[in-house]
C-alpha cells in the first residue's frame, strides 16, 4: 500500500480501509457479470482520473476497448470522482452528454491515450489548524520581549 500512496496519497488508505472487509466476507463471489458491447447500446462516455487508487485508468482503457462507440474522456491526477466536482471541462462535457448526446474528441486507436482531456483541479492542501500558545503569567512570550 505505501507504494500505491505515492502515485494516490488522498484515495489510498482510506480506499484500502473501505475494501479490507471484502478480503473477510464469509460468503464466495458471485459469476462476475459478462459484459459485450451491442449494437443497441446507445454511445457511452467514460470519464476517468488517470491516477485514481479506487478504479485504475487501464480499467477505463479496456472498457473503452469493449464498447466500439464509446469515448474516454482523461482528467491527470488522482481524484476519483472527477465529474460533478469542480472541474468545468469535466462537468461542460458530461452536461453535453447527458443533453445531447455529444462525446468528446475522435476516437482513438486502441491504445492507452484517451480520446479527450480535462486540465485537472489542483490536489487538495491538508488544513492545519491554527495553535493557540497560552504563556504562563510571569513568563515572557519571547527572548524579544521588552514590555517590561
Amino acid at each position: 500500500m505505501t507504494k500505491a500512496n505515492v502515485k494516490a496519497p488522498f484515495l489510498t488508505w482510506p480506499n484500502a480501509w473501505y475494501n479490507a472487509p471484502c478480503a473477510f466476507w464469509p460468503q464466495q463471489a458471485g459469476s462476475p457479470v459478462q459484459i459485450r458491447d451491442s449494437a443497441e447500446l446507445p454511445p457511452i462516455l467514460l470519464i476517468q482520473g488517470e491516477r485514481d487508487a479506487a478504479t485504475p485508468y487501464v480499467g477505463a482503457v479496456r472498457m473503452r476497448a469493449l464498447f466500439h462507440r464509446s469515448r474516454l474522456l482523461a482528467v491527470p491526477g488522482g481524484n476519483h470522482g472527477v465529474a460533478l466536482n469542480g472541474n468545468a471541462c469535466v462537468d461542460r462535457r458530461l452536461a453535453a452528454y447527458l443533453r445531447e448526446g455529444t462525446l468528446p474528441g475522435a476516437r482513438q486507436a486502441p491504445s492507452g491515450a484517451p480520446d479527450a482531456r480535462c486540465p485537472g483541479i489542483p490536489a487538495p492542501v491538508p488544513v492545519v489548524a491554527p495553535v493557540t500558545v497560552r504563556v504562563p503569567a510571569g513568563h515572557t512570550a519571547g527572548r524579544g520581549d521588552r514590555s517590561r
